[in-house]
């Protein structure tokens, strides 16, 4: 089994879900024959986590959602937010950051909330948003007509640089309310921003 914990730790790395210690288990096995036991991934692997827990690595290998992964540690989250807040805001515009932020905060949501929200149609930011995987259809809601409900994505969590829902900041206090009972506007910054005076971000040509 020569060169195997070399090779769990390419397909960690390359790969852009949590990878399981079964697929894991199924490549190496392709790889270097049926003698590779599932044993031998689980000690490979709590060896390559204690290496790059250990080491003076910027990253390390993290059990999560039933597989593992490779993130930056968490003293270097800052850094990595700042970067990824700087992508995400030159990559969407202002009424896409808007739509984004309220379906963060307010989810699961319908297009008819968003709009309550926003007063203006989402059509287009919305589509945006599913286009680039950070928004997704998340069923239908118990009323009539059974709008489409939407909610963030993994992708979201990324970009933003948390790890759930749960770490969102919390959301500035307003001093109006819509119809629903809900913060008429949602802090764009707080979602997006982790330091002052970030660049606006870049508008698309398109309408709302």
């Amino acid at each position: 089994m020569e060169g195997l914990r070399q090779h769990i730790e390419a397909l960690i790395f390359c790969a852009a879900e949590p990878v399981s210690v079964a697929e894991l288990l199924v490549c190496a096995r392709k790889l270097q024959g049926d003698q590779v036991k599932e044993f031998h991934i689980v000690t490979l692997l709590d060896e390559l986590i204690e290496h790059y827990h250990a080491g003076a690595y910027s990253f390390e290998i993290v059990a999560q959602a039933g597989g593992y992964r490779f993130l930056t540690k968490p003293v270097y989250k800052t850094s990595v937010a700042l970067l990824l807040t700087e992508q995400a805001r030159k990559k969407l515009s202002t009424s896409a950051l808007e739509t984004l932020s309220i379906v963060a905060y307010q989810q699961p949501i319908t297009k008819a909330e968003i709009e309550a929200v926003r007063g203006v149609s989402s059509d287009y930011a919305l589509l945006k948003l599913l286009e680039r995987g950070l928004v997704a259809i998340n069923g239908r809601k118990e009323a009539p007509g059974r709008p489409v409900l939407y909610g963030t994505t993994t992708r979201f969590l990324e970009h933003v640089g948390i790890l759930s829902l749960q770490d969102l900041p919390p959301v500035r206090e307003q001093t109006t309310t819509h119809e629903l009972g809900e913060p008429a506007e949602v802090a764009v910054d707080d979602l997006l921003a982790t330091a002052d005076d970030l660049e606006a971000p870049v508008a698309e040509t398109a309408p709302d």
